[in-house]
């Protein structure tokens, strides 16, 4: 991330101004700021959701804006919840794993993996709408670790849950980054 400048609206003034980052492969990174530092915008903007407006955001050597390097290889938990609350745990993997492209003995493979990574084995037949809130929080990240991403990004992903849900989301998060993975994290806690 190179010289970032982003505002919504230009009477808003800016959301970032001249942000510049490098995140080494393999590092896992921290985004500390207080609701509204433009945490998630940098999100956005870096998973090319959102197109930049100033400044220069590349993976590998390629812009952001003109590849779709970043989606293939990367995975986002945003900080909403990005799942479908009327269909079971397993139901939502297994869409999301066709999303992915991932079909047959593969897909199941990948959705076991998700599913042990982030705890949700007693789950697999609850309705998400149905769910904790750490429950749902746990399942948010499954679906990103899923696709066993090289680049990991994680929006908030601790906000609003009990002790426990946080220990095993923290808990994926090291193993997936143990394993190779580039994660970038966002955060208000300490």
């Amino acid at each position: 991330v190179t010289g970032l400048d982003f505002s919504y609206r230009k009477q808003d003034g800016l959301i970032l101004r001249d942000v510049s980052l490098s995140i080494p492969k393999g590092s896992c990174v921290g985004l500390l700021g207080p609701n509204g530092a433009g945490k998630s915008t940098l999100i956005s903007l870096m998973t090319g959701v959102v197109s930049v407006q100033n400044g220069a955001i590349k993976v590998d050597g390629e812009s952001v804006n003109s590849t779709r390097k970043v989606r293939e290889i990367s995975a986002c938990a945003p900080q909403q919840f990005a799942f479908y609350p009327k269909l079971t745990v397993r139901e939502n993997l297994n869409y999301f794993a066709a999303a992915y492209d991932l079909h047959g003995a593969d897909g199941q493979k990948q959705i076991a993996f998700a599913i042990e990574a982030c705890g949700l084995e007693a789950l697999t037949n609850r309705q998400s709408a149905r769910m904790s809130g750490g429950e749902k929080r746990r399942l948010n990240l499954a679906i990103a670790l899923m696709k066993q991403p090289r680049l990991l990004f994680l929006d908030e992903p601790t906000v609003g849950i009990d002790a426990s849900s946080r220990r095993a989301i923290l808990q994926a998060i090291k193993t997936a980054n143990a394993d190779g993975t580039t994660v970038v994290y966002t955060s208000h806690y300490m």
